[in-house]
């Protein structure tokens, strides 16, 4: 049930159960003072019965001395009382007023004649009037007060009965009101902020709230969403930390040896000791070939730091892909040439795609210069750029196709494939990872970054890098482009 829908019952329920169970007991307690009522009246009837003789005689209803009515007083008592009014409303006679009477004092006729011969109810008991004739002429009116205690006590239960009851019946409902919005509201709202305070200090907490409203158990739900992107975004942060700390070391590594060797080299040449004109020419060229892998290496990190930062944007275009890959690819036939490689080249494409032509340039020479550095002279390197339309060309290793062709979905290939270099599975995921070196690993002899920047770099154009390599047959690396659809 929402919360809104629950909220409203609930002002409803103690709204309208309340003045429900006041009628109910009103209704019921009413049948109760009835029941009561004519108990108590059939008592008072029985006396008034007594009195009604006596009363009846027309000659009480003239002005006569006290003593004359001392019969009469002698009947009547604290619970029972007798006035008496000639016909036009004088007051003759009051059992109550034993001090003396009071004359010429009169009371109203239309209060007099009113309810004649009919029990009167009230809240100190009963009061009956009737009136006496003489002749057919009214003469006087009698008027008996019954003032009986069994009244007033019934009267008393009654009215403390009937408060009791209702407030009892108010208290249930209150407090079964205050247990639902306890089970249902607040309860679950506590278990919310304790399973929160367990997460701020780091403890784990996944107990969801046990009959709640929707709404709370919607704000459950968005709360282990949020702790869940909270712990995936914690996990990444530790993650960058590592390969931040791994970075460091492995930089430090890595400039360690070059910089020995300058430093070592460059005292040697400073002091031109020993050194013959051929040693001196070639400690000037190792100098030089530290020199400019130092600078690859910091160049490298410094692109792969961009990359990986947050502001780094791509400026993707429409480029037709016949044209600028034919004109990428076939760049490095003169390569090849000068490494002594042969380098095939097969572009089978008529689609259009959305990249960077820049960052796919660097993509495509960071594979390259891999392979050109892990295979022997004389062997092949395959340089080959399909559409999804095409079928695999032949030349990719036959271990490598099933997965490759599972691999490129509905997108286009780029393969770059070496014969002869091989790398274990173990380190096929691993050698993405930047500086990460094994033996004879393809990161070799280069700053370590090549692999993990071309990844980084694919990726952010929704591509996919995946490698491949095989004991006897070699390594092909894929990047999977998307093709632009119109």
């Amino acid at each position: 049930m929402k919360l809104r829908s629950y909220l409203m019952l609930s002002y409803l329920v103690v709204m309208i159960l309340p003045l429900l169970a006041l009628y109910l007991i009103y209704t019921g307690l009413q049948q109760y003072w009835h029941q009561e009522s004519q108990q108590v009246e059939a008592s008072a009837r029985a006396s008034f019965n007594d009195l009604e003789t006596l009363l009846q005689d027309p000659t009480l209803y003239q002005i006569h001395e006290l003593d004359y009515y001392q019969p009469l007083q002698e009947k009547t008592n604290e619970a029972l009382q007798v006035q008496l009014y000639r016909y036009d409303g004088l007051i003759l006679f009051q059992s109550h007023e034993n001090h003396g009477r009071n004359y010429y004092t009169f009371k109203q006729t239309t209060d007099i004649y009113e309810q004649l011969g009919a029990i009167q109810t009230r809240p100190h008991g009963f009061i009956y009037k009737n009136i006496v004739l003489s002749q057919g002429e009214p003469v006087g009116i009698y008027e008996i007060s019954s003032n009986h205690s069994e009244w007033r006590v019934a009267y008393e239960k009654y009215s403390f009965l009937y408060f009791s009851l209702f407030s009892i019946v108010f208290l249930i409902i209150y407090f079964t009101i205050l247990y639902f919005l306890h089970k249902k509201l607040n309860h679950p709202i506590k278990q919310l902020e304790a399973q929160m305070t367990k997460f701020a200090n780091g403890e784990s907490s996944n107990q969801p709230p046990r009959n709640a409203v929707k709404e709370i158990k919607q704000l459950h739900q968005h709360f282990e969403e949020m702790k869940k992107t909270l712990t995936e975004q914690k996990k990444q942060l530790q993650q960058e930390q590592k390969e931040k700390e791994w970075i460091v070391r492995s930089l430090s590594h890595d400039l360690k040896t070059p910089l020995t060797v300058i430093r070592t080299y460059s005292e040697a040449l400073w002091k031109q000791q020993y050194l013959t004109k051929r040693e001196t020419s070639e400690y000037k060229e190792i100098v030089l070939n530290k020199l400019d892998y130092t600078e690859q290496l910091i160049n490298d990190l410094s692109t792969y730091s961009t990359i990986q930062s947050s502001h780094y944007q791509t400026n993707l275009v429409e480029v037709d892909g016949e044209e600028f890959f034919e004109m990428l690819l076939t760049s490095y036939e003169e390569l090849g040439l000068e490494k002594q490689l042969h380098i095939k080249t097969l572009i089978n494409t008529e689609q259009h795609y959305d990249l960077d032509p820049k960052q796919m340039s660097r993509i495509v020479d960071n594979l390259v210069d891999n392979a050109v550095r892990h295979t022997v002279r004389g062997q092949t390197i395959h340089l080959t750029l399909i559409d999804s339309s095409c079928p695999l060309p032949k030349a990719v290793f036959p271990p490598f196709q099933s997965d490759i062709q599972a691999f490129r979905g509905a997108d286009t290939l780029l393969l770059v494939q070496n014969e002869g270099s091989y790398i274990p599975s173990e380190h096929l995921e691993l050698i993405q990872k930047p500086f990460y070196q094994v033996e004879q690993a393809r990161t070799k002899g280069s700053s370590g970054l090549g692999l993990s920047i071309a990844k980084l770099l694919i990726e952010k154009q929704a591509g996919q890098l995946k490698i491949w390599s095989e004991h006897n047959f070699g390594t092909l690396i894929a990047c999977r482009i998307p093709e632009r659809k119109d």
